[in-house]
């Protein structure tokens, strides 16, 4: 497996038993628009490591590379739990949020952001 494929990474990640190994691999194919096998190695260092916040911070942008808004929204909310000085996880969480709201009730957001 060539290493620098999608396929080659996504086997590296899996196999990898270090944490931050595992995200860094996420995050080169989050990059690549690799969204749900990103997903995939972010849930593994999260497996690994459940205490990282960034780890959940990261599992939230690829959810909502994959259009999953509630599901990234509940993984920022995760993360502020684990470190509620994320600040990151704060913004993201206020950013989905208001997408999640403007896509099932646009009328809605179209009248609030206009008040």
């Amino acid at each position: 497996c060539d290493p620098k494929s999608d396929q080659g990474l996504i086997k590296q990640g899996l196999g990898c038993s270090n944490a931050e190994e595992v995200k860094n691999i996420g995050n080169e194919l989050y990059r690549r628009g690799r969204f749900a096998e990103a997903l995939t190695l972010y849930e593994r260092a999260i497996t690994l490591s459940p205490g990282q916040a960034s780890y959940r911070g990261n599992k939230a942008a690829a959810l909502a590379g994959l259009s999953q808004i509630p599901e990234a929204v509940y993984e920022c909310e995760e993360a502020i739990k684990l470190d509620p000085s994320y600040v990151r996880a704060h913004h993201r969480a206020a950013v989905l949020y208001l997408k999640w709201v403007c896509f099932s009730s646009p009328v809605h957001c179209v009248v609030s952001v206009h008040v």
